[in-house]
């Protein structure tokens, strides 16, 4: 009894600064650049979609996730929403690069990472809801518990409506609960 009490209370200051969905935290909303537009998308996430090696995103490359590192969890996910605008940027753009900004840790399940082409930029922040992480060990795996910010930086604003309609077609087809808001 008094180590679950000390492993939520463990896990309370550590993962403090994570708010519930709608809601991220002033933490990660300032660190999203100057440079990119005041408002931002944030999704609520259903699906696993692109499973990366752990050991290669925390170097900053996007490499898919073999069989052994998902079987023993040594894999970060993308989630649905990144995974369909990194799938259709990278078909659609020869230019296009994903970049790891801040990879997640053992101790932390957000994780940073930015979009670049010819076109502009899309910064993308995956946050895990408030308290999800009380649900023991397994919660880092389970996509409904994580939360996606899109920030955008876009020179032409019809790129950037190019982009939202991309996102805002796979969150229709997925039926994924998502909401606009300004710094």
């Amino acid at each position: 009894m008094l180590e679950r009490k000390l492993y939520i209370l463990i896990s309370i200051l550590i993962f403090s600064n994570t708010l519930v969905f709608a809601q991220i935290s002033e933490t990660h909303i300032n660190n999203i650049p100057e440079d990119y537009s005041d408002g931002f998308t944030v999704t609520c996430e259903k699906e696993v979609g692109k499973r990366l090696s752990y050991k290669s995103f925390k170097r900053g490359e996007f490499v898919d996730a073999n069989q052994k590192e998902i079987r023993n969890s040594m894999n970060t996910m993308l989630l649905g929403s990144a995974t369909a605008l990194f799938d259709y940027l990278k078909e659609t753009y020869e230019d296009f690069q994903p970049i790891v900004i801040k990879p997640n840790g053992f101790t932390s399940t957000s994780f940073y990472i930015k979009y670049k082409y010819s076109k502009g930029e899309i910064f993308i922040i995956r946050t895990m809801k408030s308290k999800e992480f009380l649900k023991g060990p397994f919660a880092a795996e389970n996509p409904e518990n994580y939360n996606l910010l899109f920030a955008f930086n876009f020179d032409e604003d019809e790129d950037q409506k190019e982009v939202e309609n991309i996102l805002n077609k796979y969150i229709e087809e997925n039926y994924l609960e998502s909401e606009i808001q300004n710094r």
